[in-house]
């Protein structure tokens, strides 16, 4: 149960001389759509939690992203069930991080927790109290109230806590404390209450009233016009930690600056595509520090992000990698954002390349210009971004093992002999049987940012898959029965593949997705043959993880909050382990599959079950065998020749260790007398 929470109410008085109001801009930054989020957005409405941590509503989803526009996670599907949406319009946040999203069409409100759990909705339509008429405006105060503007019944209804009505406010009208059509809405740090009176009912009001945290009229501002300061059309509406409101005119292209009195300060913004630039912005939110402030743009899809401080440059273009016959001429082109002044210098191979200091760079292939090149963004000394390596065709394979080759999949046979290695950014599979002395090329014929592989405990099956180095570009899966001799294409779809298993034996693999769209885990039975969907949920993950016989499975979510998932049924069914929730970057599991290792946060942990201990008998060409699984707790094979005197003696011989299954092995003596076995722990 939650407590209601509770409102303190003051009088305070605004003091200020006109000429002292003048303020600067914020400055364009950078822009997150397509380059950070291949699928494309349609934003409609921004917000901002408590950590920074931006959710852009687009359709029925809300994409989490990071300060900079690096996708951490996100949620919905079109629909009406819990954690759905119609049509996801504006969120606000509670104290705890909890994010409340208006669904709009289905007039609801509904409240999820900060790793992205439905907790609960309310509302229907209707006139009635807690129903609502497509709600178009949601803020929660710092008292934990919770204020839906509900337009077309022309009043704010007030929510002490999820779903409890509190109050409602105002009437249809042109009057002060009335409405024409009440839009989107802000609370300030002092828990007044802000809306956006604009046209859209029955009357066309151009203007922001402001009230107290009861619903009390204080003031309003704005009028119909194109006219600088007061004037405005349609907007979103936030306020910042001291109390000044900023309105997003859609109509006019711009956002304006106000006093929480309603004296204009500033604005900035136009109409247009180019940077910084509008087509119908909807929506508006400040970061804590209010440093950075996120508006959509609609029709131009992005959200376009403005600072006053300097923002860390971001390269939201890299250049693309390239393998190129040797005497052609390569141009090399980035695209790099951030705070002005930014000094951009080209490097190669850690040094600088001399007049190489603008977006491009022209460079003619030799073997001299085998190597990195980097464009490196610096403002206030900031570290380098990394760059993109050029490898001339033809060239030894040699050319690659140099320091600083980005490394991304590593795979070793169990007893170590083979070896496989993905680098993306070279597009190349190299493999190795002399544990790692010498590499070959072995890769796929076609060009991929290969990403991730799994092998075999016989290191003689591989799986790789291409498209997990930023969740943004996409890639196949392959497969191969010779060690990579030869590769094989599979029925999967092009994808953002993150993380590939395999079961010692390489015929059960998994493959799970881990970019934009969310994805699933796939599970082949047959060394990739044909592919079905495991019970996995739709969600970015991070790592996935296999026993030696494929019936047990581990995978994580790289996002801030969500739990370690497991399976015992080859991904039937998952269950979230009793591990803390965490930002997981990789798992492991055991060969039996009893002990998960999971590393997140600069920790690693691990989690652990103690397998019944079976043993398993076996006759080939005469010889009876006895296996098990390895364990993860060391086990004695003992012997008796009669139960009844419970006489039992280690077993003599050694077992082998079978690479296969990953198996312990002992072929018993022929001839030898008959007896019992059983397993004992040696601890």
């Amino acid at each position: 149960m939650r407590a209601a929470a509770s409102c303190t109410v003051g009088i305070s008085i605004f003091i200020s001389s006109i000429s002292a109001l003048a303020d600067l801009a914020p400055q364009f930054a950078f822009s997150i759509g397509s380059n950070q989020i291949p699928a494309g957005i349609s934003p409609s409405a921004v917000g901002v939690d408590p950590a920074g941590k931006v959710y852009i509503s687009s359709l029925w989803n809300l994409i989490k992203v990071d300060t900079n526009g690096s996708v951490l996670g996100g949620w919905g599907a079109q629909g009406t069930g819990p954690g759905q949406f119609s049509y996801a319009g504006a969120s606000a946040f509670d104290s705890s991080g909890h994010v409340f999203v208006l669904d709009s069409y289905n007039n609801r409100v509904e409240e999820f927790d900060t790793k992205g759990t439905f907790m609960t909705a309310w509302g229907s339509y209707g006139t009635n109290r807690t129903q609502f008429n497509q709600p178009d405006g949601l803020a929660v105060s710092r008292c934990g109230r919770i204020y839906v503007s509900d337009p077309f019944n022309y009043r704010i209804e007030v929510f002490s806590s999820p779903g409890v009505f509190l109050k409602q406010f105002s009437t249809i009208g042109t009057n002060l404390a009335q409405f024409g059509f009440p839009g989107v809405i802000a609370v300030d740090s002092s828990n007044n209450v802000y809306v956006v009176d604009v046209p859209g009912g029955t009357f066309d009001n151009y203007r922001v009233q402001k009230f107290d945290a009861d619903g009390n009229f204080l003031l309003e501002w704005g009028s119909y016009g194109v006219n600088t300061s007061n004037s405005m059309q349609i907007g979103g509406i936030t306020a910042d930690a001291e109390n000044n409101v900023y309105v997003v005119d859609g109509v006019n292209s711009r956002v304006q600056k106000y006093t929480s009195e309603g004296a204009f300060l500033s604005q900035w913004g136009s109409a247009g595509t180019g940077p910084g630039q509008f087509n119908d912005p909807m929506g508006i939110a400040l970061d804590p520090t209010g440093n950075y402030i996120y508006v959509p743009d609609y029709y131009n899809a992005r959200i376009n992000v403005f600072a006053y401080a300097g923002l860390d440059p971001l390269i939201y273009q890299p250049p693309t990698n390239e393998i190129v016959p040797a005497g052609v001429t390569l141009t090399l082109d980035a695209g790099i954002f951030g705070a002005q002044p930014i000094a951009n210098q080209w490097h190669f191979d850690g040094s600088t390349i001399a007049g190489a200091t603008g977006p491009s760079l022209m460079i003619a292939i030799s073997h001299y210009v085998i190597g990195w090149h980097a464009l490196i963004g610096r403002r206030n000394h900031q570290p380098p971004w990394p760059g993109i390596f050029v490898n001339q065709l033809g060239q030894n394979v040699d050319q690659l093992k140099r320091p600083g080759a980005a490394w991304y999949g590593l795979a070793s046979s169990g007893d170590g002999l083979r070896v496989a290695a993905v680098e993306p950014f070279s597009q190349i599979v190299l493999t190795s049987t002399n544990c790692g002395l010498d590499w070959q090329t072995n890769s796929p014929a076609i060009l991929a940012m290969w990403s991730t592989i799994a092998s075999s405990a016989d290191g003689r099956r591989l799986i790789v898959a291409a498209g997990g180095v930023d969740r943004t570009t996409n890639g196949p899966v392959y497969t191969s029965a010779d060690a990579g001799l030869s590769w094989t294409s599979n029925s999967l779809p092009v994808s953002y593949w993150r993380s590939v298993a395999s079961s010692a034996d390489g015929r059960i693999l998994l493959a799970a997705v881990g970019g934009l769209p969310a994805g699933p885990i796939y599970i082949s039975t047959n060394a990739g043959t044909s592919w079905t969907l495991t019970g996995a949920p739709i969600t970015y993950w991070q790592s996935v993880a296999i026993s030696a016989d494929g019936t047990k499975l581990a995978a994580v979510v790289r996002t801030e909050v969500d739990p370690l998932f497991t399976s015992t049924n080859w991904g039937l069914t998952w269950q979230s382990s009793v591990l803390p929730q965490a930002r997981w970057s990789d798992v492991a599991l055991s060969a039996d599959g009893t002990r998960v290792f999971a590393s997140a946060d600069m920790n690693i942990v691990t989690l652990q079950t103690t397998p019944a201990a079976r043993l398993e008998l076996s006759i080939t060409d005469g010889l009876s065998s006895l296996s098990w699984v390895i364990p993860s707790a060391p086990l004695v094979l003992q012997q008796t020749p009669d139960l009844s005197t419970a006489q039992w003696t280690n077993f003599p011989i050694v077992p082998t260790v079978v690479f296969t299954n990953l198996r312990y092995q002992v072929t018993l003596p022929t001839g030898g007398p008959a007896g019992f076995y059983r397993l004992k722990t040696s601890q």
